[in-house]
């Protein structure tokens, strides 16, 4: 990876401040390359090793909330050859039956609706920052008036005016600053498996979603050849059950499917280590101290059920750059106070619209769950998006 050029301006009071960023994650690397562009040198640590260094990982939903961030990094079009545009979002009901449809493209008023796999997009953000440190994590921040004091895993230290933490949902790094009191996580009781596959000509641009009494299947494009398939359900069941059973459950009761969903689902034959991933989210009472700030899903963890964090992370990355922009280093905390002001209530509305879409998705009950899918047919995109769209917004 080559190192980012940056528009360095040294006569600028900010250009001196020193800045660790816990956390080689989209929020991380994004806020790197913005204080990059200002002619920062920020050091960013990665508690994996190089070689195990995004290798794996999930599929994500961009919205132009957070793609348009790119944009200040001179990466959107570099994002765009890495995407594909998702223009239609398709709701069925565990039997197959199509339940609602949506056209993207009307959603949203100044860009695209795009999918992308996060090692890809990881691999984007790192065009604009230096390389990180890898396999290297923080074991002691002591915090003092005008510098913090950083022990690392090798036992080394080093002084910084602003230590960000941004190294995810279950942050380890969070609680030495902030103890562990200051968050707390919400569980759902749900769970599910992703993997990738070729993708069937039938999902060109679209996202598809089955929507059944005890589990949930999406279909989400993350390339022009791939898409992601997540299916899910209560925990309890999926782990007595096993990924198999619960895909047999799918490929049976979904009927007259346009798309070949034993192919779909013929990968977890030959698969027995895929990722479990336990649905809950995390939030923060707190963002900021003195010269200590969370960003990302070590502030507020989201529910994939809106597909906004990646975007809100991106869009608080920006955020805390824009507030840093203006700062010195005798005035961090004011700035961190502003933007804990300016973005918190933000992200916690966006979290609150992913919490009210899971409470829909996650039913262990299929009487009801028919009469929800019932209801569904009758649901406006602005409805299911509505905190989301107006944070979105500005409103």
């Amino acid at each position: 990876m080559n190192q980012a050029t940056p528009q360095t301006n040294t006569t600028t009071i900010e250009s001196q401040l020193r800045v660790l960023i816990v956390g080689a994650g989209i929020a991380g690397l994004t806020l790197a390359g913005l204080l990059t562009r200002r002619g920062l040198r920020p050091v960013v640590i990665e508690k994996l090793p190089e070689k195990e260094f995004n290798t794996s990982g999930y599929m994500i939903g961009l919205m132009p909330l957070g793609a348009r961030v790119l944009t200040s990094l001179d990466l959107h079009k570099e994002y765009l050859r890495n995407s594909v545009e998702v223009r239609e979002y398709s709701m069925y009901s565990g039997k197959g039956k199509q339940l609602n449809h949506f056209d993207t493209t009307s959603i949203f008023k100044y860009g695209s609706y795009q999918g992308i796999s996060r090692p890809r997009l990881i691999n984007v953000l790192l065009q604009a920052c230096d390389r990180p440190r890898y396999g290297t994590t923080v074991t002691a921040i002591a915090e003092k008036e005008k510098e913090t004091l950083v022990t690392f895993s090798d036992n080394s230290q080093e002084t910084f005016d602003l230590v960000v933490i941004a190294d995810g949902i279950h942050s380890p790094t969070r609680e030495l600053a902030f103890g562990s009191t200051n968050h707390a996580y919400r569980q759902t009781g749900w769970a599910g498996w992703a993997w990738f596959v070729d993708m069937p000509k039938e999902l060109a641009n679209t996202y598809r979603e089955y929507w059944a009494g005890h589990g949930f299947m999406g279909l989400y494009i993350v390339e022009d050849n791939k898409v992601g398939v997540f299916m899910g359900g209560p925990e309890k069941r999926l782990k007595k059950k096993g990924h198999l059973a619960i895909a047999r459950e799918f490929e049976r009761n979904i009927k007259g499917s346009d798309i070949d969903i034993a192919k779909l689902l013929k990968p977890l034959e030959n698969k027995d280590d895929l990722y479990f991933w336990n649905f809950h989210d995390c939030r923060s009472q707190n963002w900021t101290t003195k010269r200590v700030v969370l960003l990302g899903d070590a502030a507020d963890g989201f529910l994939p059920t809106a597909g906004i964090g990646a975007s809100m992370a991106m869009d608080s990355a920006a955020a805390l750059d824009d507030e840093l922009s203006r700062a010195d280093v005798e005035h961090l905390d004011f700035a961190l106070r502003l933007y804990e002001n300016r973005q918190k209530n933000r992200v916690e509305r966006a979290q609150q619209n992913s919490r009210t879409l899971g409470n829909l998705m996650f039913f262990n009950n299929t009487p009801l769950a028919w009469i929800r899918n019932q209801i569904l047919r009758f649901y406006t995109i602005d409805r299911f998006l509505s905190d989301i769209r107006k944070v979105m917004e500005g409103k």
